[in-house]
Order: structure tokens, then C-alpha cells, then sequence
């Protein structure tokens, strides 16, 4: 893609200047970090300290794009300063469930229970191709960010607020374990 040859800064202004239009436009999303922009694009941003969740989606979105027929934004560019994460991604066509899903019809629910089963299925099916001495990694291979985690662990500087990765799945489930309550 051409336009990931333009310097950084550059992108990154432009990017501003399309998040301040597509408020105006579109206005605030109901998320702080996205917003729709024109052209059919939405701009996530972060402060740099969440760069490698940003990262990790960028790739998890190229991977699933890569190895399945399921409908996900098309990754477009990820970019960082001393300040800011930015990650531009493609709308996907459609209406969001959230604003139909309590008017679907049973048959149109049914439709849906399986729509979702095959993108698991799918999901399931994508190869393992990065980090092979661990059975659980975010997609590059190394920690993963999950708020679950963070949110049933004892915080550790050492560590942040990434888990992992795991050897197994033993590993990862003793991670799950609650602190006050042992055996849960």
C-alpha cells in the first residue's frame, strides 16, 4: 500500500484531521478510542503504552482475513509516536446485531446461531504458526491482554497488564485461578 510509504507523521496528521471530521460528520462513536471516518474507514487510538494490543489486533485481523470467509475490517495501517497508537481499519458492510438483534424473527435467529457456529468453527480451524513451544499466545506469539485476567489478578509491575504466554493449557488455567477464593 502506497500511502504506508508516506512518513509517519504525516499519517498521523492526517489521521487526526479525518477523526475530527468523521466526529463532526458522524459524530463521537460509542467508543472513546474509535471513530468512523469518511471513505468507509474507522481509526482506533491509544496512548502508546497500549501499542502492542493495537498490534496484535492489527495482526489478528490480517490472520483471520488470511485463513477464514469471515467478514472482519481489513487491517490497513498501525502507526505510533511518543504519544499515540493509531490503527485504521475498513468498515465491514452491514447493520450492527446491536441495534437489530431484539427484531429478528426465530428463523432469522436461527440463521444467526448458525452464521456464528460456522465463524467458530472457522475461527478453530486457523493454524497455529507463530511461538510452537506454547499452546496459548496472543496472535505474534508472545503475552496476551485480556481484561478478565487483569481484572481476577493481583496487579505485577514485572509483568503489566499482559498474561503469559502458556505452555499449556494447565498453565493458562491456574493464570484463571481466583486469588481469594483458591480453588475457583
Amino acid at each position: 500500500m502506497v500511502w504506508r510509504l508516506v512518513p509517519s507523521l504525516v499519517r498521523m496528521r492526517a489521521y487526526r484531521g479525518l477523526a475530527s471530521l468523521g466526529a463532526h460528520m458522524y459524530g463521537p462513536s460509542c467508543s472513546l478510542n474509535v471513530q468512523r471516518l469518511p471513505f468507509g474507514l474507522y481509526l482506533k487510538t491509544t496512548s502508546t503504552t497500549w501499542h502492542r494490543s493495537l498490534a496484535n489486533e492489527f495482526a489478528a485481523l490480517q490472520l483471520v482475513r488470511r485463513h477464514t470467509n469471515i467478514h472482519v475490517p481489513s487491517a490497513l495501517d498501525l502507526v505510533s509516536d511518543s504519544e499515540d497508537s493509531y490503527l485504521l481499519t475498513t468498515t465491514v458492510r452491514g447493520v450492527p446485531l446491536g441495534r437489530c438483534i431484539d427484531t429478528l424473527s426465530q428463523e432469522e435467529v436461527t440463521t444467526l446461531i448458525g452464521d456464528l457456529q460456522e465463524c467458530l468453527s472457522e475461527l478453530r480451524a486457523i493454524p497455529k504458526e507463530v511461538a510452537p513451544k506454547y499452546a496459548i499466545t496472543n496472535v505474534l506469539g508472545t503475552a496476551c491482554y485480556d481484561g478478565r485476567l487483569i481484572i481476577g489478578s493481583v496487579y505485577d509491575a514485572a509483568r503489566g497488564d499482559y498474561f503469559g504466554p502458556f505452555v499449556n493449557e494447565d498453565d493458562f488455567n491456574n493464570t484463571l485461578r481466583c486469588i481469594p477464593l483458591p480453588n475457583v
